[in-house]
């Protein structure tokens, strides 16, 4: 709709059309399948702390995205999702 269109455009947000049927395309689609990463990871064993661990999870995606060229220069400590990491570590060095 023309409102919708508008408020992107007033909110510098700029919109992006994916394919119903190639949802890889899809970049919330991308950053859906990384969370659902970090919940299979640390969570594999007990279910119930999802909850607990939702905010760290942020974070780290967070981080990832805003410290891609520090963490690639190993310049901070951001848990790799490939890595399974202790919780206690891993929330020791995690920015809120």
């Amino acid at each position: 709709s023309p409102l919708w269109k508008r408020a992107m455009q007033e909110n510098d947000i700029q919109v992006r059309y994916s394919v119903v049927r190639h949802p890889q395309s899809n970049p919330c689609e991308r950053f859906m399948k990384e969370i659902s990463k970090f919940c299979r990871i640390y969570c594999y064993q007990n279910h119930k702390k999802w909850a607990e661990l939702t905010p760290h999870i942020k974070a780290w995606l967070i981080w990832s995205l805003v410290c891609s060229e520090c963490t690639q220069n190993q310049r901070y400590n951001v848990p790799s999702i490939n890595n399974k990491l202790s919780l206690h570590s891993v929330c020791a060095n995690t920015i809120l």
